[in-house]
């Protein structure tokens, strides 16, 4: 999904990226290893351990990210806070065009809209982000990611699973 992103902020579309799992200074550094001939990781760029080399390197790939109409923020969980995200991103970029929200999976409902059964919630929520496009205020794409269980690896013979192939994916592995 962050290649999607940067693909698109490097031909100047106007994003915001909602990050609910990862920090934004985690993020930025899976961008800086996006460029083609990075030596920086994330896992460097956030303990400090970079070289001097390197250091230069993030600071010309910071040059560049920072003439791309590209908003990070972290955090946005329930519908009315991607609302809120979305209106402020719209303060910096007024063309605002492309919202990604990168986990699906870990979003709530907001308060007053909380029920027990998880299907019933990721479907409130779908709705409500699907209603946002729509929206005269917000009028922007949305793509969100979401996870798939791992259940799929876990059927199938071993010797299946020894070629690599496992069991095709079921609707039931979406969670």
């Amino acid at each position: 999904m962050l290649n999607v992103a940067k693909n698109n902020a490097v031909r100047q579309t106007p994003i915001l990226f909602l990050t609910i799992e990862m920090s934004e200074r985690a993020l930025r550094g899976k961008l800086f290893q996006t460029f083609p001939g990075s030596t920086l990781t994330a896992n460097k760029i956030i303990r400090g351990e970079l070289s001097e080399e390197q250091v230069a390197e993030m600071h010309r790939y910071s040059e560049t990210i920072s003439t791309w109409p590209f908003i990070i923020e972290e955090g946005a969980q329930t519908l009315s806070s991607v609302r809120a995200a979305i209106i402020r991103a719209r303060l910096h970029i007024p063309s605002l065009r492309l919202v990604m929200i990168d986990g699906l999976y870990v979003m709530t409902s907001d308060r007053d809209q909380k029920t027990d059964n998880r299907y019933q919630e990721v479907s409130t929520i779908s709705r409500g982000l699907k209603s946002m496009c729509s929206m005269k205020d917000l009028a922007c794409h949305i793509m969100v990611s979401h996870q798939f269980a791992k259940t799929q690896e876990a059927r199938g013979t071993k010797r299946e699973l020894d070629r690599g192939s496992g069991a095709k994916p079921v609707m039931g592995d979406l969670r």
